[in-house]
């Protein structure tokens, strides 16, 4: 025990100089308690190497809610029902930002991959989940329907409405004004993106959004 400052460089040498030696022949991790005054800052600080005893510590790995604006005050606030996480690890080694997925009853997490592109992903999956269910009946049949054109026709490019449209009345052929009703829907589909288009020609092709795939 170190009756001394941990802000003054002999508190921390001891303490770095054992964690030295351990790790030549074993895997060694140092952990310190720094009293209620000494957090926040001072123990970041501390972690980040200075010489201090705090300096001594082989890494924190902290965990943090993801944030949701309340409805009622349209504050940002800690969304503690999302089952993900933002996972940092700071000290001696590469600093690490990571978003998880927890199964918290387990006790077992999931790394989703680096935080800034995975919260990217995750947020736009959860506009297109908002946007499916919201969807009008129509709208959502012809979604359906989309997947079921691209399995018959088998076009790596994607399907055009009029193939849609014929899916959808099968085994008669649909008539014009059925075919533009789908290339609506589709459209509208697009501009959600449910659907992603691709322009060949003069013929316009819709394949189902990766992230939906």
């Amino acid at each position: 025990r170190g009756h001394v400052s941990d802000h003054e460089p002999q508190a921390g040498a001891a303490l770095i100089d054992v964690q030295t030696i351990l790790t030549q022949s074993q895997t060694t991790h140092i952990c310190l308690f720094h009293s209620p005054k000494e957090t926040g800052p001072v123990g970041i600080n501390a972690i980040r190497g200075h010489g201090s005893a705090g300096g001594a510590v082989s890494g924190v790995i902290s965990l943090h809610f993801l944030e949701t604006k309340c409805p009622n005050t349209g504050k940002w606030v800690a969304d503690k029902e999302n089952p993900h996480r933002r996972m940092v690890f700071e000290g001696r080694g590469p600093y690490i930002d990571l978003l998880i997925r927890g199964d918290w009853e387990q006790g077992t997490f999931q790394v989703l991959g680096t935080f800034q592109k995975e919260l990217a992903q995750l947020t736009a999956s959860n506009r297109k989940a908002s946007a499916i269910d919201d969807l009008t009946e129509g709208q959502r049949q012809t979604l359906e329907w989309v997947g079921v054109a691209s399995g018959k026709w088998k076009n790596s490019l994607g399907v055009t409405a009029g193939q849609v449209s014929n899916a959808m009345t099968h085994p008669r052929q649909s008539t014009p004004a059925e075919v533009e009703t789908t290339r609506k829907q589709l459209k509208a589909l697009t501009k959600m993106g449910l659907l992603s288009s691709n322009q060949q020609g003069r013929t316009l092709l819709y394949s189902i959004s990766a992230s939906l795939g």
